[in-house]
């Protein structure tokens, strides 16, 4: 998508500059090209806990401390889709902060 047609709706008054600044959002659902190799990493890697996968809906949940899931991961764009090209829209990178080691 175009970003000039994105924000064409945008008036000269309105500012976004700050838009982002502090936000935190509650869970992430993630377009993967694997969702076993995806649960693996957040398992594995990262630590989270495997909150329940399936295989028909090609979708799993993983989260930390009990929570019914702070990532959805799922392939539905298609099972090892590639990558969106340079300069698409989309999610680049998140952070995941936790209140204790535990």
């Amino acid at each position: 998508m175009d970003l000039d047609a994105l924000f064409a709706h945008l008036g000269e008054n309105d500012r976004l500059d700050q838009a982002c600044l502090g936000t935190r959002i509650g869970h992430v659902h993630l377009y993967v090209r694997d969702v076993s190799e995806a649960v693996d990493f957040y398992t594995r890697v990262i630590g989270f806990d495997d909150k329940g996968t399936s295989p028909k809906f090609q979708a799993a949940f993983v989260s930390a401390g009990g929570y019914h899931h702070h990532v959805g991961l799922n392939s539905w764009i298609g099972r090892g889709s590639p990558s969106a090209p340079e300069g698409a829209l989309g999610l680049r990178h998140f952070s995941i902060r936790l209140p204790d080691a535990e």
